[in-house]
């Protein structure tokens, strides 16, 4: 079932899918946010006034309700099945209209002490009640300043959701989600009835807050049904994800998650301590005077603490009690009173002590104890010596300072970097100029969170599969995880303007940097083992770090320093360092790691942060490769990524699909930032304008012909993509390959797929005017044109790739023509026509067109792919007895041999040749599958499975193409390793069912074969074979000594003559319903069809059946009794041979 539940508010911020377009490309902090509540009651409306220190937004799109909703920084309005207090604040208020209210006359009016007003506004099955106003008692009611009870009780308005029950009923902390705090004494409330004295009439009421609790209710009768690995309220109102259960936070209304069998459920490692409210923290940090728990259990019943081992020390001004019983501070030592339990802190050498104190020379301050005196020094000094203080150098304190530390004599100053301003009462930087936006990808969708309003908000919705993000202050850039269509994209930061950046030789890409100084691109792809980066188009990329590399997941840049570092989580785990140009790669830490994932750079502290999944725990490390530490471990479940700012570090936990942060240094402060129900988080960014420092571009002025990259030291390097190669200057790419791409023909239209190993996929969409429906596409090589057939009018076409000039080529007695291959080395032209059923080749150096083979009975070419090179082709052909490949001479010359004659469904076989495997591939439509066979057709290996009617092939480099029967996509796979498969869609026409490839590898050079040098000597067509060339002639020619073509044929008795084409077929053939002639002459004047109880004569003539086979010539022509011998088997499967000779259907 659909769920139509969002949790509940006091969780936070899911499912709040539309914002305010000022609210969402607003990053500066809310001085006063206004809020604006428009709620309809009979004609009557509540406006909202400026409410300070909250932060709103309205809601547009709450499931089934069309009206605005309040939307808190902290709670948040949500839509549950049951009675839920989701919102209860202070609000100003101008007028609100009521239909219940208590009240007493006076004077004639009346005076409303508490009013409450119900508010209900149905749309769609969604019912919005009971809104209640509280306005709290006055007059006689409770004091000023104070509240009711619901017993009568009045209770201070400071103690109102203060998480404490002050009410003996505890009404006061019912359907509280924040703290309420009054900000000023509440106006008595005034109003008049007028003439009436009915209670049921509307009552306008002024006052100047109020307390506002809405309730929302999902109208649904349906019992509530819960899917497998969510939790069910007891109150059977909400369904919550099953991990949300015992976590520390209330997420159902009746807080069942957090009471039923928790205390079972939930126990912490030993070294922790369990809270109240089920967390874990470190024993550590119990009872050190900072609430880490979040309800301050860990700092209840605390004892004084008596300092002991490390912590009783001389520098801590504390004595150690020789009986290690007791721990006196030293004030209490050698004053006369015995503090210890053995009195060692006194002693017959005290007096002396104190006498010398006064002359023993201390820097410091000198201590009488019962051994002498001693010398300590003050805060911020060291003893050096006996008698001397050195300086402390406090800077070397781990996390004493947030960003800068200088040491001063006996202390230090705390400073910041450029972008940053220090708050001394908080001990730390912040971040000048707007507050942070955090970004995280949750498979469906991209959302920003701002950190300081807490103003949250989608970017980009229904997404296939979104795992990296991130953010330059321009575009927001992610990485695309579904099958076969792996990619990078970008937008604006409101989501608009979505570009297609890289879409071609991507794998596995999990994570993305970008490099703002030169606007590339960084990606990790785990499959492919390598880290690459691409221009901030696509156009261009490369290859970087491809060597022991396994399973690369993260990747940040250290920009100031042309430095890149990686997590791979392979066999070897490393974080793995390199220059941005992926020179000097190196191992950066390799000990205890596992499962190391997310990265992320503490820019102005030089620290490296990464999330270890195996062992749960958070590490940072300085960029020097010293002071590795553990910042969080035990309470961490499955970190995915992280990210640093300011002074605290947030992460993303797949396992609890939340996001959480603590202090960067010490761990401390652990919270839940914002939690999601469905979908897990992925990558997590933050964007400050401050993490951006000004930073000068060296590749300005570098001159790279292509791609420049930064190095180490803040250097360049000049990059070449995969199909080019760097020339000794070091500064220009040169081809190595020649230009590559598929040509995809589909109805009138040609898309030109710049085909790049790794980059954006280029299609540019070619109008063919001339062309009516394309059926198929080949290249010629040697011209650097196209050939196209054009199905739709039965001609032939040449087109200039350059020039996009077409040229008719073939215009008379075609029939359909779907299948074309070139013959590179004679320049010949070779097709099937399924229509005409043949395979025929043209000269193009002669125009001159003959048939190399035409098959008897139903059997039907489909397809023909050539290997010049062996003088050799492989035809598919198909019949009612099945679906064969056969392989034969170019020449058509000599028998045919049966290659793959089982296991073929078709109808339709496409071919395709691969020079480097020397292979024949062959996708078969019916099986949906593509197969292949070496050229001596002695092996066969399947390639892929599960298609929909793959029905064209062609081979481009390293990747076989295949299009699907009525799908307008392009699929692609590497041709040695058909694990990953790649697709892209094309905007292809409607009604167009098949989409015709073919492959431009660039112009071939001149060969020196023979067919290429006069013809081979051949009059009109010169074929290659594998012994050399064979001259062949037109239909209507007969070849005389080898060379020549001239005259016409002799048809012996037995055969029929076709004139126009100047050969024989059998006389049997005539009138069959089949032309065997290629111009159809043999099925011209034809007698009419015989009947269904006669036979017909090979001459046309009709007898009946029963004289068939009986071993008397009833036809003129003795056709009758041509019959095979009795006993002998049928020709066709599942027939059967009667005695008499004659084959019948078994049924």
């Amino acid at each position: 079932m659909t769920d139509q539940r969002p949790r509940l508010c006091s969780r936070a911020l899911e499912g709040h899918e539309a914002v305010t377009t000022a609210a969402m490309k607003s990053r500066s902090n809310w001085a006063a946010v206004w809020l604006l509540l428009l709620l309809s009651y009979q004609g009557t409306f509540l406006w909202g006034l400026p409410l300070r220190g909250k932060h709103h937004r309205l809601h547009e799109h709450a499931p089934g309700v069309r009206t605005g909703a309040l939307l808190l920084s902290g709670p948040l309005l949500a839509w549950t099945r049951g009675v839920t207090c989701s919102y209860r604040s202070l609000v100003p208020v101008v007028a609100w209209s009521v239909a219940r209210h208590d009240y007493r006359m006076e004077d004639g009016q009346v005076r409303a002490e508490r009013v409450r007003g119900r508010i209900t506004s149905s749309n769609n099955g969604v019912t919005w009640s009971d809104c209640h106003v509280f306005v709290p008692g006055v007059a006689e009611e409770c004091p000023r300043g104070t509240v009711s009870c619901s017993d009568g009780q009045c209770v201070s308005n400071t103690l109102l959701c203060d998480g404490q029950p002050d009410c003996v009923d505890g009404s006061d902390e019912l359907d509280c989600e924040v703290i309420i705090r009054m900000l000023e004494y509440l106006l008595p409330v005034n109003s008049t009835l007028g003439t009436s004295k009915e209670l049921e009439l509307e009552l306008t009421v002024q006052v100047s807050h109020v307390i506002l609790c809405c309730v929302c209710r999902l109208q649904d009768s349906s019992p509530l049904e819960c899917v497998a690995g969510e939790w069910t309220c007891t109150d059977g109102q909400a369904c919550i994800p099953g991990t949300w259960q015992c976590d520390g936070n209330k997420d159902c209304e009746d807080g069942s998650d957090e009471l039923l069998g928790c205390q079972r459920k939930l126990k912490c490692d030993e070294d922790k301590f369990l809270c109240r409210n089920h967390h874990c923290i470190h024993q550590k940090f119990r009872c050190d005077g900072v609430d880490d728990c979040g309800d301050g259990t860990d700092e209840e019943d605390c004892a004084v603490k008596i300092p002991s081992g490390k912590d009783c020390t001389l520098e801590k001004r504390h004595f150690q009690c020789t009986d290690f019983l007791s721990c006196v501070p030293l004030e209490n030592v050698c004053d006369g009173t015995p503090d210890c339990l053995d009195a060692s802190d006194e002693g017959p050498l005290c007096n002396q002590s104190h006498l010398m104190c006064s002359t023993y020379g201390c820097d410091g301050e000198c201590y009488a104890l019962p051994s002498g005196p001693t010398c300590l020094c003050i805060p911020g000094f060291v003893l050096s010596g006996k008698f001397k203080c050195a300086d402390i150098d406090e800077c070397q304190q781990y996390g004493i300072c947030d960003q800068r530390c200088k040491n001063v004599p006996g202390s230090y100053k705390c400073d910041c970097v450029d972008g940053y301003n220090f708050n001394k009462q908080l001990n730390k930087c912040e971040a000048d100029g707007g507050e942070a936006l955090l970004l995280f990808a949750s498979k469906k969708d991209l959302r920003v969170f701002h950190l300081q309003s807490r103003v949250y908000y989608k970017v980009a919705e229904n997404l296939d599969h979104a795992v990296g993000v991130a953010y330059d202050g321009k575009h927001v850039y992610w990485t695309n995880l579904k099958d076969q269509e792996e990619a990078i994209y970008r937008s604006l930061e409101d989501g608009s303007n979505v570009e297609l950046i890289v879409s071609s030789g991507l794998r596995l890409p999990e994570d993305l940097a970008i490099d703002w100084i030169t606007d590339n691109i960084y990606f990790t792809d785990a499959e492919n083992k390598h880290i690459g980066v691409c221009t901030n188009t696509g156009a261009k990329c490369a290859v970087l770090v491809n060597e022991d590399i396994d399973k690369v997941r993260s990747i940040v840049l250290l920009l100031s320093e042309g430095l890149m570092f990686w997590t791979d989580w392979g066999e070897n785990p490393i974080i793995g360092r390199a220059g941005m140009d992926g020179s000097k790669p190196v191992a950066f830490v390799s000990e205890d790691l596992y499962w190391p994932n997310g990265l992320s750079l503490d820019y102005p502290n030089d620290r490296l942060y990464w999330v270890e999944a195996k062992f749960s725990k958070i590490e940072s490390i300085k960029l020097d490769g010293s002071d590795r530490r553990v910042i969080l471990e035990g309470v961490v479940e499955h970190p995915y990524a992280i990210a640093v700012f300011e002074d605290r570090v947030y992460w993303s936990d797949w396992q609890d699909r939340e996001i959480e942060s603590c202090n960067k240094f010490t761990g401390k402060n652990h919270t839940v930032v914002l939690k999601i129900k469905k979908n897990p988080i992925y990558s997590v960014h933050i964007f400050h304008p401050s993490m951006h420092p000004k930073v000068t571009n060296p590749c300005v002025g570098g001159f790279c012909s292509d791609m420049c990259l930064l190095g180490p030291g803040l250097s360049y390097t000049c990059a070449c993509p995969q199909d080019k190669e760097m020339t000794n200057d070091k500064h220009t790419c040169r081809d190595v390959f020649k230009k590559e791409m598929v040509l995809v023909g589909a109805g009138h239209m040609i898309y030109k797929l710049d085909h790049n190993i790794l980059g954006k996929q280029h299609v540019e969409e070619l109008n063919i005017h001339a062309v009516y429906r394309i059926g198929g596409l080949v290249y010629d090589s040697l011209k650097d044109r196209v050939i196209i057939s054009d199905v739709g009018n039965n001609k032939l076409f040449f087109m200039n790739l350059k020039n996009r000039v077409i040229t008719p080529l073939v215009t008379e007695n075609l029939g359909s023509v779907e299948s074309l291959a070139f013959d590179y080395l004679g320049n010949n032209l070779y097709w099937c026509d399924t229509k005409m059923k043949t395979v025929e080749v043209q000269s193009l150096n002669t125009g001159h067109r003959t048939v190399l083979l035409k098959p008897s009975g139903d059997v039907v070419p489909t397809d023909v792919a050539l290997i010049p090179e062996q003088g050799v082709m492989f035809v598919a052909m198909r019949s009612d007895h099945g679906v064969i490949i056969d392989k034969m001479h170019m020449d058509g010359i000599g028998g045919r041999t049966h290659v793959i004659d089982s296991d073929l469904t078709g109808p339709h076989i496409a071919l395709a040749y691969d020079y480097d495997l020397d292979r024949v591939f062959w996708a078969d439509s019916g099986r949906g599958v593509i197969e292949s066979t070496s050229s001596d057709g002695k092996d066969r290996h399947g390639y892929v499975a599960g298609q929909y009617a793959p029905n064209h092939l062609a081979l481009l480099g390293v990747d076989l193409f295949w299009s699907n029967w009525n799908t307008p996509r392009l699929y692609w796979s590497n041709k040695y390793d058909s694990a990953k498969i790649s697709r892209i869609a094309l905007d292809i026409p409607e009604g167009v069912e098949r989409m015709a490839l073919a492959a431009v590898r660039g112009v071939h050079p001149g060969s020196s074969h023979a067919c290429q040098h006069n013809n081979g000597g051949c009059s009109h067509i010169c074929l290659v074979s594998p012994n050399d060339v064979i001259c062949a002639c037109p239909a209507g020619l007969v070849l005389e000594s080898g060379r020549t073509c001239s005259g016409h044929v002799h048809c012996h008795g037995d055969e029929f003559q076709c004139y126009l084409d100047n050969m024989c077929v059998s006389v049997k053939v005539r009138c069959n319903g089949v032309k065997d002639c290629p111009t159809g002459e043999d099925e011209r004047d034809c007698p009419k069809e015989c009947g269904a109880a006669e036979f017909r004569c090979h001459n046309g003539e009709c007898i009946d059946k029963y004289l068939q086979c009986n071993d008397v010539m009833d036809c003129s022509d003795g056709s009758d009794e041509d019959c095979p011998k009795a006993g002998g088997d049928c020709d066709r499967d599942g027939w059967f041979r009667c005695g008499s000779g004659e084959c019948l259907e078994d049924h």
